[in-house]
């Protein structure tokens, strides 16, 4: 008894084969040489925010960045506090936006010694208050603060009524509301917000209460990519690649060191 296999019968053409084997290679090989990715979380501060905000240019910074050292970004967006925390248990492989501030109750996450951009911390109030420029302004009133931006959970003055919560929507909701007298936090997110939902009845104070740096962290387990990563942002600043992401995203304020005509290069720790 013969079996008659169609792959080898005379009636299926060599042609047809020929084409097989070389989906089949292809699809095998092309899997093996994919990008590894490397998936980043980061506070869902981004979710109502459009595509043309300093968030998305980050995230362009650092795909750019993680190409060039052989991986395909991916982010996942979470709730402040609970993107910190999955970070930290490498539950995800890093946190792709953050201040210095947290290093202290986060050990596993590992800074990338080349930052990214800086944010400017501010006070948002209604049309009305009274303007507040410095900390020591804030005392005796409530403050808005949304959880796990550690910075500013450390500088709220003690004598100040902290209210926090787990997002920027009802952060500004409280100011809405009238359930807070100010809340604090970065400008060009916040602009943005307001412009984006169409929001006017809402200031913002004339001076930064700071300016920090902002970077990206990996969890431990990546110790390795700390410094290609970092080397690879230094090259993105040194080649041009850095101000030609730039005049993609003139649609908003860029924070104020990358409004400089001259982009800082920082040395690799």
């Amino acid at each position: 008894m013969y079996i008659n296999f169609p792959i080898f019968s005379t009636n299926y053409s060599f042609r047809n084969f020929t084409r097989i084997f070389v989906c089949v290679w292809g699809l095998f090989f092309g899997t093996l040489s994919a990008a590894p990715v490397i998936t980043m979380s980061m506070p869902d501060v981004a979710e109502t925010l459009g595509g043309e905000g300093e968030i998305a240019f980050a995230r362009e910074i650092l795909r750019s960045a993680f190409e060039r050292i052989g991986y395909t970004l991916d982010v996942v967006t979470l709730p402040t506090e609970r993107s910190l925390k999955m970070a930290e248990n490498g539950m995800v492989d890093g946190e792709l936006l953050r201040t210095q501030f947290i290093e202290k109750e986060y050990p596993a996450l590992l800074r990338v010694p080349e930052h990214i951009m800086e944010y400017e911390f501010v006070v948002f109030f209604r049309k009305g208050t009274d303007i507040v420029n410095n900390w020591s302004a804030l005392e005796g009133s409530s403050v808005g603060v949304v959880i796990g931006m550690k910075f500013l959970e450390q500088m709220i003055p003690e004598n100040a009524w902290p209210i926090a919560v787990k997002n920027h929507n009802i952060l500004f909701q409280l100011l809405d509301n009238n359930r807070a007298d100010y809340i604090v936090f970065a400008r060009a997110i916040g602009l943005e917000y307001l412009r984006e939902n169409n929001i006017h009845n809402v200031a913002v104070s004339d001076q930064n209460l700071a300016e920090l740096p902002v970077y990206t962290y990996l969890n431990k387990r990546h110790t390795n990519l700390v410094p290609r990563l970092a080397q690879a942002l230094q090259e993105i600043k040194q080649d041009g690649s850095y101000i030609k992401i730039k005049s993609d995203f003139t649609n908003y304020p860029l924070p104020k060191f990358d409004r400089d005509s001259t982009i800082p290069v920082e040395t690799t720790r």
